[in-house]
């Protein structure tokens, strides 16, 4: 078109129309723009010299056409720049709200976990206190009645007691986490030998176990092993092990509790025979809230953060905890403790009361294994 109308006419507008035309209407990279531009001004100014016979026209075509490619040039590029920011911008709203959805998803699944949670901890709360205060109304019956005998009174006395330790366990978890939560709670390391403290603590449940019916089996490869940690959380640790391990194995089962090293680690495994732990739960297992089925029978109910708690406790030690487990054929939890001890531990294992120690503490852990 600039040609013809060169020819035409004389003048090279059509040139300047197409130019300006192209720059202000397609989007074209600033390498694009510099090649179509200078390839067409090159095509033109040989054309030109050919069919210009005037030198001072020809002069005045080259020039002309030459600011027109440089400022359609420079057009391209800003037009170009512009669509780039626009296309920019309108991807990073469309992956924001890409985002907003998904998070969206996540803030509903876990607004459903955490009224699921308050609605069964609201249920392991009023279970016990109901057990409580029936037992409660039957003594003071019984009492006013001149009815009640040591055996009944032992009876619910016992109920009054178990229940108790439930509120104390659950209660302990709920201000431990909220603690945890607020970077509140600290573990107190010692030197000292775990394997003592996990042979007393799993010896100390051998009795209760072997009354469900369950045979428990302590194995070590070593047998003493010093490093830091802190008794009484690592006890607390290793007990709700044991209690899940009670709930979810039937009669004649087998649990095994064993301690070796691996890889500058301490390794402390909890093992069972029991109903094992669906595929697609593993890897939730201790999230807060969750619980591996909410349709269990009630002897295996559970306010979903004990091993939410148990993996802070650990994990408070610099240690970890992995669980190995197939349906239908039991569980495996392995906490790994780092095989270190630290420099001026004054405070050392007090033996005294210990067993006393123990049993309280199996009594509030093992509080919601119904007898």
């Amino acid at each position: 078109m600039g040609l013809n109308n060169a020819y035409i006419s004389g003048q090279i507008t059509g040139y300047i129309v197409c130019v300006l035309a192209t720059s202000v209407y397609l989007y074209l990279k600033p390498v694009e723009a510099f090649l179509t531009y200078s390839s067409s001004l090159i095509i033109l100014i040989v054309s030109l010299v050919f069919t210009v016979n005037n030198e001072n026209l020809l002069y005045t075509h080259i020039i002309n056409a030459s600011i027109v490619v440089i400022l359609s040039y420079i057009i391209s590029k800003i037009n170009f720049l512009n669509f780039l920011k626009e296309f920019i911008h309108k991807k990073k709203i469309l992956q924001s709200k890409q985002e907003l959805e998904k998070i969206n998803v996540k803030l509903k699944e876990y607004e459903k976990l955490r009224t699921d949670f308050f609605a069964n901890i609201s249920h392991e709360l009023k279970t016990p206190i109901n057990v409580i205060f029936c037992a409660e109304q039957i003594i003071d019956f019984s009492l006013k009645q001149n009815q009640c005998n040591n055996d009944n009174l032992s009876k619910y006395l016992k109920m009054i007691k178990q229940n108790s330790y439930r509120l104390t366990r659950l209660i302990g978890n709920l201000i431990d986490i909220t603690k945890i939560d607020a970077l509140n709670f600290e573990v107190k390391l010692i030197n000292a030998d775990i394997i003592q403290v996990v042979e007393d603590i799993t010896m100390s449940v051998a009795a209760f176990v072997e009354d469900k019916g369950i045979s428990l089996v302590f194995d070590t490869e070593i047998e003493e092993k010093i490093i830091a940690f802190d008794p009484n959380q690592i006890e607390r640790v290793i007990l709700n092990l044991l209690s899940n391990a009670i709930k979810f194995t039937d009669k004649a089962g087998e649990i095994f509790v064993s301690i070796y090293l691996k890889d500058n680690n301490v390794c402390i495994s909890v093992k069972d025979t029991g109903i094992g732990i669906p595929n697609d739960m593993l890897n939730s297992i201790f999230d807060r809230f969750i619980q591996v089925d909410n349709a269990l029978p009630k002897n295996h109910e559970g306010s979903g953060i004990g091993l939410s708690l148990v993996k802070s406790l650990v994990e408070m030690h610099k240690g970890s905890i992995n669980v190995n487990s197939k349906l239908g054929e039991g569980s495996e939890f392995i906490v790994s403790l780092p095989d270190t001890i630290i420099s001026n531990s004054q405070q050392t294992l007090n033996s005294t009361n210990m067993e006393d120690d123990y049993i309280k503490k199996i009594n509030i852990e093992f509080s919601d294994i119904y007898q």
